[in-house]
This record gives C-alpha cells, structure tokens and sequence, in this order.
C-alpha cells in the first residue's frame, strides 16, 4: 500500500504548480466515478464525465498521465463525436431547409385530393400559384400511397352524375280525403327537380309521357333509377329507351338505392306538406311550385356542402341590411343584403 501511494505522490514533486492542480483534479474525478459506482461491475459514465474529459484533454498535455478509468484511445473518440456534434449545430440542421408549413399542407391536400396526380404533376401546379418546388420536396411531404392510383367511389359517382336521373312518386291527401299523386324527376348533379306532375290515376302511358315532357329537345340522362312500381310497364320502358335511356330497377325494399329522390320526397313532407291542407290539384301545384323555387335558389343543401341546386353568386362583402321574404305565407324565408 505505501509503495502504490508513493507511485502517485513522488511524481507530484516534479511537476509544475499548473500540472499539479490538473492532476489532482482529474484523479478526483475518477474518485467520485468510482464513489458512484459502488456495488456495480461495470463503470457507467456520464455525458458530464466524458465533457470533463474532453475539455482536460484540450486544457492539459499530460492528461494520459492521470487517465485510470477508461483508455486515452476512448478520450479522444467522445473528442472527436463532440466536435461532429458542435459542428452541426453551427450549420444547423442538415440538408435542405424544411417548406413552410402551409406549403406543407397545401401538397398534402392536392396529393389526397387528386389520387392520380404525381410528384411532377402537384409542382406543375405550386408552380402555377408562383411557390416553386422540386418535384422531390414535393414527393417528400405528398406521403407514401397504398395501391395504384384511385379516383374513389365518391368521385366516381360524381364525374358521372350529370348524366343519372332519379324517379319516384309521393302521395298527398287533399282537404277532402281525396290522394293525388306527384310524379317527381330528379337529377343527381345537382339534386334538382327536373319535373314534376300531379294526378289522380297514374298509369303506364301518363307516366311515359312525363319522362317525354322531362326529357325536351332530347337532353336527358343516360341511366334512369326507380323501383319496381308497376306504373313503370311496357310503354314506360319503350319510350325511355327510344330516348337513349337506360332504365335501373332497384331491388326491392331497398329504398336506400334509390336515396337521392326519397331524401328529396322527405323534404317535401317534412318542410312543407305536413305544415299546410292542400285543398286541390291547382292549390297542390301551386304549393310545389313555390318551394321547390325556394328549394332551387334560396335552400342550403348539405350534399353540395351548403351550397343550392342552382348556384347563387357569393356576396363579396358584408355591406348592406339583410333582409327577408317570406315563401309560402312565412313557413320560409329568403334572407339577401339589400344595397347599402
């Protein structure tokens, strides 16, 4: 024991005053290193303890001399990774610098908007809106994608709903207990009533004729939805198809096939019939006449996401008193701003 003491001490009598504190320093910090580590059969060393390190190696020449714990080889590796480190926060972060974050998400809303456009497609377009980017930032932020390229079923519907009409019929009870029928057309597009007619017996060749009347000047749909109402017979199905349109039978007690139409029917009972008595045929025609006017201008539809069957322009400003009239004797309103 007194010849290991003497091994430490007598090389202290031939260093300088400023190698002295180094070393007394360093070998107190091994000290509480192994003060730490008591009980344990591997030494643990912490990001304080290799700093220390580091900062003696470039303060003190003879630091191997003091060195117990690890090797000089391990010293000058924790060096090395420490400037690596300092250097990159210098520069800051690597590579290219990040889009700004509404850029960010303006690509990801035209990649999930547009399933089949690509990397050079979407920086075609930010070119457009004067934001240029790298097809390859742009690949980087669009996310990966599952599968080949879709449309989506939603989509799908869409392209092709210009070209789908709906029918059904709806029953009214008049002041006197008597039913009338209202045969009504739908188209899909923008869920707006074609045509609608009123009778007391409906049959094939009534039936066939409306679609004639809805169709003029031969514009009508390619594909036509109903149910399997026996009004729809033969002369039906031959006019509809010298008109170049395909008829679709949905099956039956499958109302939900046929949704666009009955969500139309239900809004007829629910915002208008179940409030009034109709009195007769004229009075019936005149009360659809009027709300289905409201109902293309003036109503909100939440499948057009709040926008009307027949669209309105949007007011730029908030000017002007907003004012009111009344459809149907004030079962509805329509609001306008009147000019400030």
């Amino acid at each position: 024991m007194f010849v290991q003491m003497l091994f430490w001490v007598i090389p202290l009598l031939f260093l300088s005053r400023r190698d002295q504190c180094f070393r007394v320093i360093a070998l107190q910090q091994q000290l509480e290193v192994y003060q730490r580590q008591q009980g344990k059969r591997r030494l643990r060393l912490t990001d304080a303890d290799r700093r220390f390190w580091v900062m003696l190696r470039r303060r003190w020449p003879r630091w191997r001399d003091a060195l117990v714990i690890v090797k000089p080889e391990t010293v000058v590796d924790w060096h090395r990774r420490l400037g690596r480190w300092w250097q990159r926060r210098q520069s800051g972060r690597p590579g290219r610098p990040p889009l700004p974050d509404h850029v960010q998400a303006l690509i990801r809303r035209m990649a999930a908007e547009n399933p089949l456009w690509g990397q050079d497609r979407i920086a075609g377009e930010l070119h457009k809106l004067s934001i240029d980017v790298s097809p390859r930032s742009v690949a980087k932020y669009m996310g990966p994608r599952a599968g080949p390229p879709s449309i989506g079923w939603m989509a799908f519907l869409t392209a092709h709903g210009g070209y789908i009409w709906a029918c059904d019929w709806l029953r009214v009870k008049t002041i006197g207990f008597k039913t009338l029928y209202v045969f009504v057309v739908l188209a899909h597009a923008r869920r707006r009533v074609i045509h609608f007619h009123i009778t007391e017996q409906p049959s094939d060749v009534w039936v066939a004729q409306q679609m004639v009347e809805a169709m003029p000047f031969e514009e009508g749909p390619r594909l036509l939805i109903r149910d399997g109402d026996p009004l729809y017979g033969q002369t039906f199905k031959r006019r509809t198809a010298n008109c170049g349109v395909r008829t679709i039978q949905i099956p039956k007690g499958r109302p939900q096939c046929n949704c666009y139409v009955e969500r139309i029917i239900r809004t007829l009972r629910q915002e208008c019939l179940n409030h009034l008595i109709v009195l007769d045929e004229r009075h019936l025609r005149w009360v659809l006449e009027q709300f289905l006017a409201y109902y293309h201008r003036s109503r909100p539809h939440q499948g057009l996401h709040q926008a009307t069957p027949l669209p309105q322009p949007r007011l730029l400003s908030g000017d002007g008193t907003v004012r009111s009239h009344p459809v149907l004797g004030g079962l509805h309103h329509e609001y306008f701003r009147a000019a400030a």
